[in-house]
């Protein structure tokens, strides 16, 4: 599904935001040289629980942690950091979180993640036969995030063939609330066989205790199907937006399942959605109604050449055309991966990387009616 080009109303500026995960330049007293890969999630109890990498060194493997804050007030502030997630030398990377809801454990929280062993990198050089160097893992929180049962290495079952590194979403998986797979839990994923990326859907119709893995989403545009988000749409289909990697067009890659994340449309390329190549997050942010689509929101950095330039857009009519943007910032005011959350029908947050005097990771409530 591509949307239609359609004139657009832009809305400058958005609510005061908040500083959630400052690194070392910014805060000498923070345990971590820098924080990266948001995501997020509202807790049942209404609490906000923002995840991120916290990073040992400015790369993507660096012994990292998975740390988490969370807010009790719309995120006006900020609970102390907590790392909920420590496996010594080795990194943990993209964190992906979802809230359940009744047909499963209502509002148990699923957080799943990558692990590479010391001194391994998404690029290593393996000996012979293509060797995975990633193990995914998934943990679970009862108490809106405050304790979390020891990580379950989940990689068999949610592992393509032929992956060499294998990558979860980051940022949101979704629970489908409509049609004949109602309840499923969704896993975007993307993995990396040889020097091509391409995405999929794990998934589990029994509340993440087994999971499944869907066909591959094969592309006919140009670049590879990377880092990945999906969104439910008004008849119970799913719709994947992906960045595209190593593509000259910059724009988002989008695909459509019609069977659950099973199996998908061709990936193509939605000139609508520009994209220098980055990270970007799709959601819900209203259900629909008997007479309308609801409200998607989708947020990036809106700039081909660089990572700034943050916008939020939204969909009346499930991603068809994207008719309001909100910018984030300024034009040129540096914005990188970001993660989007419904608070509720009348607000959403988002928390992303953003840099001024120095690299944060910051969270925004913005009306989505504005």
């Amino acid at each position: 599904m591509v949307p239609t080009l359609v004139a657009v109303l832009l809305v400058s500026g958005v609510t005061d935001s908040v500083d959630v995960f400052k690194g070392r330049s910014c805060d000498p007293a923070s345990p971590y040289d820098n924080f990266r890969i948001p995501a997020v999630a509202l807790a049942k109890s209404n609490a906000i629980l923002a995840f991120a990498e916290g990073r040992h060194a400015d790369a993507d493997q660096s012994g990292n942690d998975l740390v988490l804050r969370r807010s009790l007030d719309g995120g006006r502030t900020w609970e102390p950091l907590r790392v909920i997630a420590d496996a010594g030398d080795a990194t943990l990377n993209n964190p992906q979180v979802v809230v359940l809801h009744p047909p499963h454990r209502d509002g148990r929280i699923v957080l799943m993640h990558q692990r590479y062993e010391p001194g391994v990198g998404e690029f290593a050089k393996t000996n012979g036969a293509p060797t995975l160097l990633t193990r995914t893992f998934a943990m679970t929180s009862d108490d809106d995030g405050l304790t979390w049962t020891t990580p379950v290495d989940v990689t068999d079952a949610v592992t393509p063939p032929g992956s060499v590194t294998v990558a979860s979403g980051p940022g949101h998986a979704i629970v489908l609330r409509r049609g004949p797979h109602a309840g499923r839990i969704i896993e975007p994923m993307n993995r990396r066989e040889g020097n091509a990326w391409s995405v999929y859907a794990a998934f589990s119709d029994d509340g993440s205790s087994t999971w499944n893995v869907g066909a591959l989403a094969t592309a006919e545009t140009n670049g590879f199907p990377n880092e990945v988000q999906m969104v439910e749409l008004v008849d119970g289909s799913v719709m994947l937006n992906c960045r595209l990697q190593g593509g000259s067009a910059r724009h988002r890659g989008v695909a459509v399942s019609r069977d659950g994340g099973a199996t998908w449309s061709a990936v193509q390329s939605d000139p609508r959605l520009v994209d220098p190549v980055c990270m970007a997050s799709i959601i819900r942010v209203r259900e629909p109604g008997p007479a309308d689509c609801g409200v998607l929101a989708f947020s990036n950095p809106a700039r081909r050449d660089a990572r700034a330039g943050g916008m939020i857009r939204f969909s009346l009519d499930d991603g068809r055309t994207w008719a309001r943007e909100l910018r984030i910032g300024g034009e040129k005011d540096h914005f990188a991966y970001s993660a989007l959350v419904r608070l509720d029908d009348a607000r959403v947050g988002c928390l992303y990387e953003a840099k001024g005097d120095c690299p944060v990771i910051r969270f925004a409530a913005i009306d989505v009616d504005r």
